[in-house]
């Protein structure tokens, strides 16, 4: 198996966590708002309304991290990007994985206070 295709193929295992990350991709020198879906610490997947094609070099910047990045595959308006270097998950996952809309439903009726008795 060629060496590229074993690099795409372990980003693939790695464990990929559901998101809705806000982030900024540098394209061929323009900035474009995207939204990250999907990430690991090896690459992510991202909804964007970039003309990316798979091979092109990006470079994401998400709060005060900068990655960079190859696009694995493309099927506008997603794509998925492998990172050139590991990243620290934690640094961007802990405050923007995604809940879907019943479970935040849930948490605010466990953190309401018990109902008065009367």
């Amino acid at each position: 198996m060629p060496t590229s295709e074993k690099k795409v193929q372990d980003s693939r295992r790695a464990k990929r966590y559901p998101s809705n990350i806000v982030a900024v991709m540098t394209h061929d020198r323009i900035r474009f708002d995207i939204r990250i879906k999907d990430v690991s610490n090896l690459g992510c997947c991202f909804s964007s309304e970039a003309d990316v094609k798979m091979g092109d070099e990006i470079v994401l910047m998400v709060e005060e991290m900068t990655m960079v990045a190859t696009i694995a595959w493309s099927a506008p308006p997603l794509s998925g990007a492998n990172f050139h270097r590991e990243i620290n998950l934690l640094r961007i996952v802990r405050d923007n994985l995604h809940r879907p809309a019943f479970l935040n439903r849930r948490l605010a009726g466990a953190m309401a206070p018990p109902p008065k008795k009367g």
